[in-house]
């Protein structure tokens, strides 16, 4: 079975909803992020560590480099993948996961992203370290509208406040009957 790429910005809720749909799925369950994290710390001959700290080492562009190639060269059967808030926005990334797998769009509103973050530690988000409160809001802002277009493109919505994981379980088990 194609793997499910869950996308939307941070805070969205895309690794705790992905776990969960991936049970419902009876799937595994992988957050890219993490396997960033691994690729980053090994290309840099550094111990484990979060993915902030190995951004800061590595940089941003690099970081967005590593995300790709193991975006692409991840053998993802039967796994639910949560993929970082940009990761469709770069490097044609959206394009190659909808061509190998079902794309779900997890549209949180955002003031429910915004409260979020604001809770979280912004030191371990990189684009929105050493923001007061209005830099925040003023970042999720352009953010959220120069990535919507992006998510839009999904295969498939699904927006938690309105839907259960069950029933986007069934509508990704439909949606691929059709693909």
């Amino acid at each position: 079975m194609k793997p499910v790429f869950i996308i939307g910005f941070m805070g969205a809720g895309k690794s705790t909803h992905g776990k969960k749909l991936a049970t419902a799925l009876q799937r595994s369950f992988v957050d890219l992020d993490d396997v960033v994290a691994r690729a980053l710390a090994i290309e840099l001959d550094l111990p484990p560590a979060p993915l902030a700290a190995l951004i800061a080492q590595a940089g941003m562009d690099r970081f967005r480099e590593v995300e790709r190639d193991e975006l692409r060269h991840t053998d993802w059967k039967h796994v639910v993948i949560a993929t970082g808030g940009g990761t469709p926005c770069f490097y044609n990334n959206l394009n190659w996961m909808k061509e190998h797998g079902l794309v779900v769009f997890l549209d949180t509103p955002a003031p429910i992203v915004l409260g979020r973050l604001r809770q979280s530690n912004l030191e371990e988000r990189p684009m929105l370290k050493g923001l007061d409160d209005a830099a925040l809001q003023q970042t999720i802002t352009g953010l959220l509208v120069e990535r919507l277009p992006y998510y839009k493109q999904a295969h498939l919505r699904f927006e938690p406040s309105t839907e259960t994981i069950p029933e986007l379980a069934l509508r990704i088990k439909r949606y691929s009957e059709t693909i």
